[in-house]
């Protein structure tokens, strides 16, 4: 017998439905509420949104003059630019870098440190 994503989901829904009045407290609950709600999402997203929720890539090197200005939605991608960039610029070397939080910029007029 096989399992589809449907039983899954009934089954985490049926077993937290089951805790009763004790659902919104009680850990196992809440935990199967999650996973259902989970499944849910990577079930119905289309494949193609699911992986561009990936940070992009950026090669970057710390012997270059300039700022990356390219982001890169896959390694692949990344990996073969920072091959390219490597065989452009013999000496250097290139690193690739997911992003990972949010940009921090000074303001204007004050002094970063």
């Amino acid at each position: 017998m096989k399992i589809t994503d449907a039983d899954l989901i009934r089954h985490c829904t049926e077993r937290a439905a089951s805790y009763g009045t004790l659902r919104a407290s009680a850990p196992s609950a809440i935990a199967l509420d999650a996973a259902a709600a989970r499944l849910i999402e990577l079930t119905t997203k289309p494949a193609k949104e699911q992986r561009s929720a990936r940070p992009p890539l950026i090669v970057w090197s710390p012997d270059g003059d300039t700022p990356p200005k390219v982001e890169h939605k896959s390694h692949g991608s990344a990996h073969r630019a920072a091959h390219q960039l490597a065989a452009k610029h013999p000496g250097r070397t290139f690193y690739i870098m997911e992003r990972s939080g949010r940009p921090v910029t000074g303001k204007e007029g004050q002094a970063n440190g």
